[in-house]
């Protein structure tokens, strides 16, 4: 059953990503149903063992993740909101990184402090560097509050980078995300909305989404 799934999530993304659709509400269900998919699949794994915290916050990341996605298509749809509807997705993705980071944290006190100095200080030069680039729209200080948060869900999870083959996963999958939403920046304020460029966003995004949720068959 669960192979049946899986399998049916990754076609239905290699669809969405490399085929076209009819308009922006095509799009908007294509995408729906696929991040819908990775949520149906982190439920049934969660099912197996409710108990393992890691599982627990991946489901959350994964549902957060879903509903940020459903705000990033809309901008498509509805134009005249695409402001609002952008920070909505950024919002959910930053809980949905924040329930990542919780079912990474194993570091001590001392080493979570330093960690999280160290994703601010690359998360600001990130930004400051794009911003030569790209125009922010007066949302440079969001972007920068979540480029941090991701930073520091990076750096969480090179914590696991030698645990066997659920910290090589987990380390492609985090690397992916980081690659996904730098690409996303162009594409959202850089005027690269260009075909290769959204398959290449897309690709990293639900390649690193397949990663996180295959640390959960791995996890203990």
């Amino acid at each position: 059953m669960f192979l049946f799934l899986y399998v049916s999530v990754i076609m239905f993304i290699l669809y969405y990503i490399y085929m076209p659709h009819m308009n922006s509400f095509t799009t908007l269900g294509w995408k729906s149903v696929s991040s819908l998919g990775f949520v149906i699949l982190g439920a049934y794994l969660f099912s197996l063992a409710p108990a393992v915290s890691y599982r627990q916050y991946l489901l959350l990341g994964l549902l957060l993740g879903a509903i940020g996605d459903v705000f990033l298509a809309l901008p498509y749809c509805y134009p005249k909101f695409e402001k609002q509807y952008f920070l909505g997705g950024l919002t959910a993705f930053l809980f949905g990184h924040l329930a990542y980071i919780a079912a990474l944290y194993h570091t001590a006190l001392p080493i979570t402090i330093l960690l999280a100095v160290i994703a601010i200080t690359v998360g600001c030069i990130m930004i400051g560097w794009l911003q030569q680039r790209v125009d922010f729209q007066g949302m440079t200080g969001a972007v920068m509050l979540y480029a941090s948060i991701i930073m520091f869900m990076e750096l969480q999870a090179l914590t696991w980078l030698f645990s066997g083959s659920f910290g090589l996963v987990l380390n492609l999958g985090s690397l992916c995300f980081v690659l996904s939403d730098l690409i996303l920046v162009f594409i959202i304020f850089g005027n690269a909305d260009r075909p290769a460029v959204v398959k290449a966003n897309l690709s990293f995004y639900y390649f690193a989404q397949m990663a996180i949720l295959t640390t959960m068959m791995l996890s203990k």
